[in-house]
C-alpha cells in the first residue's frame, strides 16, 4: 500500500511538472505526455547534477527534501503544492537546456522533440479542470464557478477561503469569523451586508462553527445550488 501511493504521488507530481510546461490537461495514455514527462524529467534532472555549486547547495538541497515530503504526503493537493518550487524547476530547465548544453544540434533535437510531443498530445487536449482534487474540495471550486455565471454582481459571499472564492466566482468574499456563536455570525452577515454563503464539506471549522448557525438561522437561509454535500445558500 505505501509502495504504491509512494509510486501514484510520484507520476501525480510528475503529471503537475508536465501541466506548468504545457497547460493543458491531456489523457494519461497520450504518447505526447508520456514523452514530455520523461523529457522534463530529464533536463530537471539534468539541471540539479550541473548545478552543484557549493553557493546553491541549500538551493539543490531545499528542492530534494521538498519534493521528498510532497511525494511521500498522504494526500494530493494539486499544483499548489509545487508553487515553492516552481521557479527552481524552471531555472533547472533552463539551467541544462541552455546553459550547459553548447551544441546548437541539441537545442534543435530537444526543440523538435518538445513540439512532436505537444502535437501529439492535442488531440487528447482538453481544458484544464478540478478532476484531480478531492471531491470536498472539487466541489467547493465548482460552487464558486457557478457562482460566477449566476450570481447578479456585486454580491458579498461568505466563504471559508475568501481568496479562492473572490479568485474563481469574482465576488467580494469575506471569511467567518471562528465562533460558536450564531448569533454573532449573524450579526457579522450584516455588518458586511452579505448575502450568500458557501458551506464546504472539507474544513473542520465549517462543521464547528457554520453548522450551529445553519441549525439556529435555517429559516432565514435558502439553498439555491449544491453539489455533493457542498451548497450555496442565500442570505435572506
Amino acid at each position: 500500500m505505501f509502495l504504491r501511493r509512494l509510486g501514484n504521488n510520484l507520476f501525480y507530481y510528475l503529471d503537475m511538472f508536465t501541466q506548468l510546461i504545457l497547460p493543458l490537461k491531456v489523457k494519461m495514455l497520450s504518447f505526447g505526455q508520456k514523452l514530455l514527462k520523461f523529457l522534463i524529467f530529464i533536463l530537471v534532472a539534468g539541471g540539479i547534477v550541473l548545478n552543484r555549486k557549493e553557493k546553491t547547495h541549500f538551493l539543490n538541497s531545499y528542492f530534494l527534501l521538498y519534493l521528498a515530503v510532497i511525494v511521500f504526503w498522504p494526500y494530493q493537493e494539486g499544483v499548489r503544492f509545487l508553487i515553492p518550487i516552481i521557479p527552481l524547476i524552471y531555472a533547472y530547465l533552463a539551467i541544462f537546456t541552455f546553459k550547459y548544453v553548447k551544441s546548437l544540434s541539441f537545442k534543435v533535437i530537444l526543440l523538435v522533440l518538445l513540439l512532436s510531443a505537444n502535437t501529439a498530445s492535442l488531440p487528447a487536449a482538453r481544458p484544464l479542470s478540478f478532476g484531480k482534487l478531492p471531491s470536498a474540495l472539487r466541489n467547493f471550486f465548482m460552487i464558486n464557478v457557478w457562482a460566477k455565471d449566476n450570481l447578479l454582481s456585486p454580491a458579498v459571499i461568505v466563504s471559508r477561503k475568501p481568496r479562492i472564492t473572490y479568485f474563481y466566482s469574482g465576488h467580494k468574499s469575506v471569511a467567518y469569523p471562528f465562533l460558536n456563536e450564531p448569533d454573532v455570525i449573524w450579526r457579522f452577515f450584516r455588518k458586511y451586508n452579505a448575502k450568500y454563503l458557501i458551506v464546504d464539506n472539507f474544513s473542520r471549522e465549517t462543521h464547528m462553527y457554520i453548522a450551529p448557525f445553519l441549525q439556529r438561522y435555517r429559516a432565514r437561509l435558502k439553498l439555491i445550488y449544491r453539489i455533493g454535500n457542498t451548497g450555496l445558500f442565500k442570505i435572506e
